[in-house]
């Protein structure tokens, strides 16, 4: 399975890990690391403690994590890190090796890497480096790791929803109409004008927020309320069409 989530899977759906190894690395001694053509089996989270270290992916795409980022790496992608900075004292990483299930226990295979802000969240490096220590030591139960690891994803994903909705707080109005407004009589040029956007930015942000644009996000909405009321009333279609806001039945 690809295209989902990290966050959705584990956090909102019955997704599940098995956590493989924790990687403690200080960097002293050499400053790069490639598996080009040795793309590894296991999704990685890594937390950038004190240095700053750079990707250059098998595509030729380039993206840096700095002190206090995660980084999250899907199986199978093939690239070089290198450090370009690191505090001689405390410069370290401290790796994740996972492996994504869903709820019929079948491989999850994500795609895009991704770098998370973990600024605020003073929480997160010690989470790590008390998964790190566990793994290191032995004295960790695998439940254990597991609850340390879930209590990360947590707070990252709670770090993610505050972006989210930073982002998205400019259509915030339209969002709120969208989801609780049972007629959606307005169209979509007007749902615009109350966020005081364009038409055509309101739609570029929706569909980042939803996954869908607001013509199809209505007309879905209206389908199910139509459903709905063929399940459980006696009305006439052509009734039940007009309610939903359809001229043709």
């Amino acid at each position: 399975m690809k295209d989902k989530s990290l966050f959705k899977l584990l956090c909102e759906e019955n997704g599940f890990v098995t956590v493989q190894a924790c990687v403690y690395q200080t960097w002293k001694n050499y400053k790069t690391f490639s598996c080009l053509f040795s793309p590894k089996e296991n999704d990685l989270l890594l937390y950038v403690h004190h240095c700053k270290i750079s990707y250059l992916m098998k595509s030729g795409k380039r993206f840096s994590a700095k002190n206090g980022d995660v980084v999250f790496i899907p199986s199978g992608t093939e690239y070089t890190l290198t450090v370009d900075e690191r505090d001689p004292e405390q410069g370290c990483t401290y790796g994740i090796n996972f492996l994504l299930y869903n709820e019929n226990f079948e491989r999850v295979f994500l795609e895009s890497p991704t770098v998370i802000d973990t600024a605020g969240l003073d929480s997160i490096f010690d989470l790590f480096r008390k998964m790190s220590r566990g793994y290191q030591t032995g004295l960790q139960s695998n439940a254990a790791m597991k609850t340390l690891f879930y209590e990360i994803i947590s707070s990252l994903n709670r770090r993610n929803d505050l972006e989210v909705r930073k982002e998205f707080v400019v259509i915030e109005k339209g969002i709120f109409y969208l989801e609780n407004d049972v007629s959606l009589s307005l169209s979509v040029s007007e749902i615009a004008k109350m966020c005081h956007v364009s038409q055509n930015y309101f739609c570029k942000l929706f569909k980042l927020y939803s996954g869908t644009t607001p013509g199809e996000y209505i007309l879905n909405a209206k389908i199910e309320k139509g459903k709905l009321l063929l399940k459980e009333t006696l009305s006439p279609i052509s009734e039940i069409a007009e309610l939903c806001g359809f001229s043709d039945v």
